[in-house]
């Protein structure tokens, strides 16, 4: 998983409608935001997916099936109330001859319920979850 710099910090980020972007000085994370992201990513493909063994590239001495490569261009909170995730990814073709990979791009928001610190990290939470249901479910082969 690969952040964007302006990301790449302990405070939470807002984009104003005028795409300036705010950093919350008084709201951080608890921990560097992109290994957060990695691990609920991860714990929630790992919920999802079919294989026992879902893990963090050169985690494991098993071969993987897939290798997820994952680039996040936005995961904030704008000023008008929604929460969105931007990502791209490649899932190579398991089995295929000559290597070949499918490139997803996903663009999901959704509305904060609130104002609240607790509420944006919900949404923010709730977004992650929805990827990787869209992440579990193109791991799958494509249908000839």
């Amino acid at each position: 998983v690969r952040f964007p710099e302006y990301l790449n910090n302990p405070q939470m980020v807002l984009r104003k409608s005028s795409g300036e972007m705010r950093v919350d000085e008084f709201h951080r994370w608890v921990e560097d935001l992109q290994p957060d992201f990695q691990r609920t990513l991860l714990v929630n493909v790992s919920s999802l997916a079919t294989s026992s063994a879902v893990f963090v590239s050169g985690a494991s001495e098993i071969p993987p099936k897939f290798v997820v490569q994952l680039d996040v261009s936005r995961f904030e909170v704008t000023d008008d109330g929604s929460a969105q995730l931007w990502a791209s990814y490649t899932i190579p073709e398991p089995n295929a001859k000559v290597a070949k990979s499918r490139v997803f791009v996903d663009q999901i928001s959704e509305s904060v319920a609130g104002s609240s610190t607790d509420a944006r990290v919900e949404a923010l939470s709730r977004l992650v979850r929805e990827l990787a249901v869209r992440v579990t479910a193109r791991l799958a082969p494509p249908e000839s």
